[in-house]
């Protein structure tokens, strides 16, 4: 059994190697953070999913032919209810982000790492966990060149499509801040910009996965959801929002509330602030 169990473990190790090796330009050319824990969470995963689709299986059959199956129903909601408690455990810290190389490093890299698959997937992979991390830190050196090398332009500059009302600051220490003028406000879906266009934006231009500050000079609803969708993925140091004396409505003021819990939860720091000066009271 133990023979079993370690020759289970090489070949597992085996395939997410090369799976994660395969998918790496791939993320990182669409801006997409990858999870320190991948291997982890895929080792738990599999005997839950195959679990999960074998009992849910059951269930439908003995639906369908009209046979008890209460226990069998039980079965499967208490491993859905331990599925998302091993869920909740994640973290954001969890998660690196790989800035874009520059295109021909990019191909020349993807290159590479079809090659290394290539040669190593149809032999005895005696030697592939060896070169899955030599591929994985050539990455990382790739990331290092390019976020403390190379040039990544202005250091305050607006996103693109944003009407300039967007923008982002790249600090010293390697985060970012990000300033918005009224972007989110004026937006009819700022949850879909920022899931499908600002956070892979951030990533790739940055290779960063957290935020040091954001500024909203105009707060609502829709800017403090985007903030809360943001919050998701990246690591988000402090929220400063101005005083305003305009009234939002009930469902913006959860949508504030909200918010300021999320970033007090995590660590972060919620502050207001005077629009001509700079913030006058902070809540830890």
């Amino acid at each position: 059994m133990i023979k079993n169990l370690t020759l289970y473990l090489i070949n597992f190790v085996k395939v997410q190697t090369i799976v994660t090796i395969a998918s790496l330009p791939i993320l990182i050319t669409w801006g997409i953070p990858i999870s320190l824990m991948s291997f982890v969470g895929n080792f738990i995963f599999t005997p839950f999913l195959a679990i999960f689709l074998i009992l849910s299986s059951i269930v439908f059959f003995t639906e369908l032919l009209s046979i008890p199956n209460g226990l069998f129903i039980d079965a499967l909601s208490a491993t859905t209810s331990y599925w998302e408690v091993i869920l909740s455990l994640g973290k954001k810290t969890w998660l690196i982000g790989f800035a874009k190389p520059k295109t021909t490093l990019t191909i020349l890299l993807a290159i590479f790492v079809m090659l290394l698959v290539l040669r190593f997937t149809f032999r005895i992979l005696s030697k592939l966990v060896f070169f899955g991390i030599f591929a994985l830190a050539l990455f990382m050196a790739t990331h290092f060149i390019r976020t403390s090398f190379w040039p990544v332009g202005p250091k305050t500059k607006f996103i693109p499509n944003c009407s300039q009302q967007l923008a982002v600051t790249r600090l010293k220490n390697k985060t970012i801040q990000l300033t918005d003028y009224g972007f989110f406000t004026q937006k009819r879906s700022p949850q879909k910009f920022v899931s499908f266009e600002l956070k892979p934006y951030l990533i790739k231009t940055y290779g960063s996965t957290t935020i040091d500050k954001i500024t909203l000079h105009n707060p609502s609803e829709k800017a403090f959801t985007s903030i809360e969708e943001l919050c998701k993925t990246f690591t988000i140091r402090e929220v400063s929002v101005p005083y305003f004396n305009y009234r939002l409505s009930r469902y913006g003021w959860k949508c504030f509330f909200s918010l300021k819990k999320m970033i007090l939860s995590d660590g972060g720091k919620f502050t207001r602030f005077r629009q001509t000066g700079e913030p006058t009271s902070h809540h830890k």
